[in-house]
């Protein structure tokens, strides 16, 4: 995989966004800066919005309010091959085409790229090789994907994301049915990416994961954004309570110095 953008990255913008799926909107007004070139990690309880944001961010959901901007464009100005070029989001379930393999899936991420005029390339062949070996599924590459298990049909999802090259990558729970160990896997990626120029945001349900690798945390409930900012400004005692209700001890990890959560009980029943 070529190492992707290299400048500061780009920024993805919702400015009094409202998005929902019944008669009542699910985010309303909310307002938000995913900072250029970061990795943010989008926290908070099971139904607060955090994947319906996600959804809107990537044009899946459009605004009944407000706007999405990449950059300074509005994501409806751009056509579903340049969108896909600028972003690419993995679905929280995604559908996997029946007997479909490895190897085919991930080809699909260079649709964006291509056209009557530009066929499949050289170049086409080793974005998916690259992003294929990424996500450590290479050995998997004639395998059907429904034969496989949920962590490595997880990655399979992973590959295809990447092989679309885009510059900003949206992650709904990223890492659902991984192991601890691909986990990490998974996130230290993600960092990777964030370090080569891309823009990265995930949907992320193990706080101490989040606080280890995210650099920038967006904490939400009940539609809205309540904390953002650094892993230390956002996973403290005062805001799990608001956000989780949970009571918790807040210490630094002794090797990196990331937030770690120790909880101590539930403050409140849930209606």
């Amino acid at each position: 995989m070529s190492d992707g953008p290299q400048d500061a990255g780009t920024p993805v913008t919702a400015d009094r966004l409202s998005v929902g799926y019944g008669a009542d909107p699910v985010v309303a007004a909310l307002d938000l800066v995913v900072p250029a070139g970061s990795f943010t990690a989008v926290i908070g309880p099971n139904a607060c919005g955090k994947s319906t944001l996600l959804r809107a961010l990537a044009r899946l959901l459009a605004p009944r309010e407000g706007r999405v901007l990449l950059g300074t464009e509005d994501v409806r100005d751009l056509s579903a091959r340049q969108l896909a070029r600028r972003v690419g989001l993995l679905p929280q379930s995604p559908v996997t085409p029946d007997a479909i393999t490895v190897m085919d899936l991930v080809c699909r991420g260079r649709y964006a790229h291509q056209s009557i005029l530009r066929q499949w390339s050289r170049a086409d062949q080793e974005a998916v090789e690259a992003a294929m070996s990424a996500a450590g599924v290479t050995e998997l590459r004639d395998r059907r994907v429904d034969e496989l298990s949920g962590g490595q049909r997880q990655r399979a999802w992973i590959a295809l994301t990447l092989a679309q090259e885009s510059d900003v990558l949206l992650l709904d729970e990223p890492t659902t049915f991984l192991d601890i160990a691909h986990q990490v896997e998974v996130l230290e990626l993600a960092d990777t990416l964030r370090r080569r120029g891309r823009t990265v945001v995930a949907v992320l349900h193990e706080l101490g994961m989040a606080a280890r690798y995210a650099t920038h945390l967006v904490a939400m409930r009940d539609g809205r954004v309540v904390a953002e900012g650094t892993p230390a400004e956002v996973v403290t005692e005062e805001v799990l309570a608001r956000v989780f209700d949970l009571e918790a001890r807040v210490v630094p990890d002794p090797d990196t110095g990331a937030p770690v959560v120790l909880p101590r009980s539930v403050l409140r029943s849930r209606a």
